[in-house]
């Protein structure tokens, strides 16, 4: 009826509104605000936390173009600063669309990787960690970095994820598809624990956030461009 879809409606509005207040939120802390309007989506993309697409929409009535960013609802069952430190990867994508000089579609090149350093993401090839640059890359969060404070600062606020996959929920409670336990490790002195997906793990020797394992049953994943 009437009232249920009015119901729907507003946890729809409140899950993108919560995407919108993120992305501004780290517009302006680490990029002054300076990034144009993006187009915000929940998309399932196979071993992919997210993804940016340039000009991906257009107005019918304007003419305007309008970038994509777009987040895997199925990776949400992870801690919100790793899910919003990926908001902050594909931001950077952004950025670099704008103000630098894009290679061939989806390559994470040296520019983009200055940058996510420059913002407290390190970035890493999922296929040779020592390299920063490549096709597929993701990153670890720099502990005490412009993103963990201005994260730890977001938070503060109360802003949270609430609303998550059920089918990647049901996954994790039945122990099928998703791990129901994952790898965590120091990226300082290599130590590892195992705990359920999404834990806040702190390696007690060296104070550093141990972060989780980066591949899945199904292959790498990674932040596409």
């Amino acid at each position: 009826g009437t009232k249920q879809r009015g119901a729907d409606m507003t946890e729809t509005l409140r899950v993108y509104e919560g995407l919108y207040q993120a992305y501004d939120f780290f517009n302006a802390r680490l990029w002054d605000g300076s990034l144009p309007p993006a187009m915000l989506t929940l998309q399932r993309a196979r071993n992919a936390y997210g993804y940016f697409h340039n000009s991906k929409f257009v107005s019918k009535v304007t003419g305007a173009k309008m970038d994509e960013i777009a987040l895997n609802p199925d990776t949400f069952d992870r801690a919100d600063r790793e899910t919003f430190s990926t908001l902050a990867h594909e931001m950077a994508h952004l950025w670099h669309q704008h103000n630098g000089k894009p290679s061939r579609n989806g390559y994470h090149n040296r520019e983009w990787a200055t940058e996510m350093k420059r913002i407290g993401l390190l970035p890493y090839n999922v296929k040779d960690p020592t390299k920063e640059t490549g096709q597929a890359c993701s990153h670890k969060i720099e502990d005490g970095g412009a993103f963990d404070r201005a994260c730890a600062e977001f938070s503060e606020s109360g802003a949270s994820l609430e609303w998550l996959s059920a089918l990647d929920l049901a996954a994790v409670a039945g122990g099928k598809g998703k791990k129901s336990k994952v790898k965590y490790e120091c990226p300082e002195c290599g130590s590892k624990a195992w705990a359920k997906p999404g834990a806040n793990l702190m390696c007690g020797d060296c104070e550093r956030h141990m972060e989780p394992e980066e591949s899945d049953e199904d292959g790498e994943e990674s932040e596409a461009a």
